[in-house]
């Protein structure tokens, strides 16, 4: 982004505390930050845009801020409503899945609602980097390939509730889904979730995971 202006710098270079800098620091601050929101939200420059925003807003509360703000509203805005119809999967935008991404990786709780809707679709690429030649097992069991999913595992605790309704309503494939976002949050929170819907499974398979998730053989076999 050229010279960026952060909020350490900006506490540093003006004479009262934030939010109350130098104006003049403050708008270039606020404007390098539109700036690359813009860029986000264009197809040919969002992925440069997701990379910098994931980047900068590592160091700078006031970064992840700013687009914490922004990321419910742009995931909502761009679901992927059509089909292919050569093929009948969603056409997915690349601007909604660097969104969901970031969501995740900025760990941005408003953003659940939306991405609850984005299990409604089936999973898609984008959630990690180093997944290259892992066999479909721990592809699966990692959210290699499910962009949606990853963002959830990543949030944490406050995606549960979420996910756990899944696990309990959804049909074989949601619940194997729901299984494998719980098991990478990895918290007690997410196997208090598996044990409390252990009993009521009724899909030997889907029973037989959950029992060795509990027990600590996923775990070990597929995440670590």
């Amino acid at each position: 982004m050229g010279s960026s202006v952060n909020t350490v710098q900006l506490q540093q270079e003006s004479n009262s505390p934030l939010p109350y800098p130098q104006p003049d620091l403050y708008s270039r601050y606020l404007a390098q930050h539109r700036d690359l929101y813009e860029r986000l939200v264009q197809p040919s420059e969002t992925n440069t845009a997701a990379a910098e925003i994931a980047r900068w807003a590592k160091d700078d509360p006031g970064t992840r801020d700013f687009f914490a703000s922004k990321l419910p509203p742009l995931i909502v805005d761009q679901f992927p409503r059509k089909n292919d119809p050569r093929t009948g999967m969603p056409v997915w935008n690349p601007v909604w899945l660097n969104a969901v991404r970031l969501a995740g990786q900025l760990k941005v709780v408003a953003a659940i609602p939306g991405l609850k809707r984005g299990l409604s679709k089936p999973p898609t690429f984008g959630a990690y980097d180093d997944c290259h030649g892992a066999g479909t097992m721990t592809s699966n069991a990692k959210l290699c390939n499910d962009v949606v999913a990853r963002a959830l595992a990543d949030i944490g605790d406050p995606s549960v509730p979420v996910v756990a309704r899944f696990l309990a309503k959804g049909d074989s494939t949601a619940k194997k889904r729901a299984m494998w976002i719980l098991l990478n949050i990895d918290s007690p929170a997410a196997y208090k979730a598996m044990r409390d819907h252990l009993p009521s499974e009724n899909d030997p398979l889907i029973r037989d995971w959950l029992q060795n998730t509990l027990d600590g053989s996923f775990h070990y076999n597929l995440v670590q």
